[in-house]
């Protein structure tokens, strides 16, 4: 275990001394495109789709984490149709001090998304496995997509 947060903490060193881009647009709860124009979908983690119930809250809670908001990037070496694939961090302060935000897990944690099936194909295993940690989490507790109640969105009707 001590070894697993070694290396995480590790990985997460690399990510913020690599030098961050800002979220200009946010496309779902798991994809996003940097201003640069580099499309990034989040390691790990599997959103619901546009004709899904939960597709609206889930892509908000997103867009509130990270829309306008400099994120530092864990590459997974593997892409698609030059889509990076990676673990994504924003800062935020805490107890004045800045800390990283782990993206990915975030959305996990309070049931905006799913994490994949298995870490097949991902690099870093360590961090895969504490994502799927995360949506067990939420399981548990039957939050966001693992609810048994459609989303309440702002402005909706009851």
């Amino acid at each position: 275990m001590r070894i697993l947060q070694l290396t995480v903490i590790a990985l997460l060193m690399t990510a913020c001394a690599s030098k961050g881009q800002i979220v200009t647009k946010v496309l779902s709860a798991d994809t996003v495109i940097l201003n640069d124009g580099t499309k990034v979908r989040y390691a790990g983690v599997v959103s619901p789709e546009p004709n899904d119930p939960w597709f609206a809250a889930c892509k908000a809670a997103n867009e509130f984490l990270v829309l306008n908001h400099k994120v530092s990037l864990v590459k997974e070496p593997q892409s698609e149709n030059g889509v990076v694939t990676a673990y994504v961090y924003t800062p935020i302060e805490d107890s004045n001090q800045t800390k990283q935000l782990f993206v990915n897990a975030e959305m996990l944690k309070f049931g905006y998304a799913k994490c994949t099936k298995n870490g097949n194909g991902f690099e870093k295993k360590e961090l895969w496995q504490s994502l799927k940690q995360m949506e067990e989490e939420a399981k548990g507790y039957k939050v966001g997509v693992w609810s048994e109640q459609p989303p309440k969105l702002p402005g909706a009707k009851p």
